[in-house]
């Protein structure tokens, strides 16, 4: 890649079931290859939120009584910049 791709992942959470099946085995080979992927958990962080951040993948999730769009912007735009891609569900 020439530049730097950075994805940011907008998802329920990080529990047990399909989607986060898939972002478990997507966003580590995605990270493997070079992208800043970072994950936002819109409730809780889940029981698979460690095992993708120990794949290099960051996951954020808002603290109890947080405004939604502080949240997303303190956790990525403050840090990186606006992701080139976002995905949600």
């Amino acid at each position: 890649m020439s530049q730097e791709e950075r994805l940011l992942v907008v998802t329920e959470s990080l529990g047990v079931g399909g989607t986060e099946s898939h972002l478990m085995r997507l966003l580590p080979e995605l990270a493997k290859r070079g992208w800043d992927i970072a994950a936002f958990c819109l409730t809780d962080r889940g029981a698979r939120a460690g095992s993708l951040e120990a794949a290099g993948v960051e996951v954020f999730s808002p603290e109890p009584g947080a405004k939604f769009a502080g949240v997303v912007r303190r956790a990525w735009a403050g840090h990186r910049g606006a992701p080139q891609l976002s995905q949600s569900r």
